[in-house]
């Protein structure tokens, strides 16, 4: 049996900047249950570059990542 969407009852946008867009919905599933709140993260337009070495190897920059306060 096929999954069927959930209805989306109500939407409220919590953040919205040029950097990303949250919201908070309130859905049904397609047990009649009710979720809310169900949040949306929606960063806009964005891409991942992934670099290659001759060798096709991986390349990775080690770098800041202030969300987990450290370098990785």
């Amino acid at each position: 049996m096929p999954l069927k969407p959930w209805k989306t009852l109500g939407s409220k946008t919590i953040v919205d900047d040029r950097w990303i867009t949250i919201r908070a919905d309130t859905c049904e599933n397609e047990a009649g249950i009710q979720i809310d709140p169900y949040y949306v993260l929606d960063p806009g337009e964005w891409v991942h570059v992934v670099a290659f070495n001759e060798s096709q190897d991986v390349l990775l920059i080690r770098q800041y990542r202030h969300a987990l306060g450290e370098v990785c």
